[in-house]
């Protein structure tokens, strides 16, 4: 049987247009395995006033690299926090 998994995303206001996104748009994405993960993931970015767009897909997003920086993230629910585990810039 197939694991199920789940996207969060959102567009980080606060670093795009600089940096690593430099003239860009940048996106998070966050891999859960569960709904309820995603849930929380969602509440804990739409808590902050920097997240906008904040969704929860059942299709990996995909954000083409001439426009987007995307920085990877995985929930730990032991912690309820959300941690960086990659940054690529890819199609």
């Amino acid at each position: 049987m197939q694991e199920e998994k789940y996207w969060v995303t959102c567009t980080d206001k606060f670093m795009s247009g600089w940096g690593l996104a430099k003239n860009k748009i940048s996106k998070m994405v966050c891999t859960v395995s569960t709904y309820a993960d995603a849930e929380r993931v969602e509440s804990l970015w739409g808590g902050q006033s920097d997240k906008k767009y904040v969704n929860i897909r059942i299709t990996e997003p995909r954000y083409p690299s001439h426009s987007y920086h995307t920085a990877y993230f995985q929930y730990n629910p032991e912690t309820n926090r959300v941690v960086g585990i990659s940054e690529e810039l890819e199609d």
